[in-house]
């Protein structure tokens, strides 16, 4: 089942992932697109920071990429990186708050 509309936290859980995992640390969470293209977009995102994310996704949310098809179709957009984690991932992966939010929730 997927959250409402506007309730979704897999994008901004997402956003942190990809910070944190690429070392993007001049890059804030809310200046990414849930919409923008992660590879070639504005966030200057390459194959090997691809590839960085899919070795990373495995271990984080329990999904694997196993074709170029769908690496594109993966990494087209926060939104589209949702979708595929939510298509391939167990349940629990999904709902489990990424250690920035955790830590950002923790401070507040």
């Amino acid at each position: 089942m997927n959250p409402a509309p506007g309730h979704d936290p897999l994008p901004l859980q997402l956003k942190h992932f990809i910070v944190n995992t690429l070392k993007l640390r001049d890059t804030p969470v809310e200046k990414i697109s849930d919409d923008e293209p992660l590879i070639g977009g504005t966030l200057g995102l390459d194959s090997l920071d691809a590839l960085s994310l899919a070795m990373s996704l495995e271990d984080e949310f329990g999904v694997t990429i196993h074709s170029r098809a769908e690496s594109h179709q993966a990494f087209a957009s926060v939104t589209s990186l949702a979708g595929f984690i939510r298509a391939h991932a167990p349940p629990v992966a999904v709902v489990r708050p990424a250690p920035a939010i955790q830590q950002a929730t923790a401070a507040a």
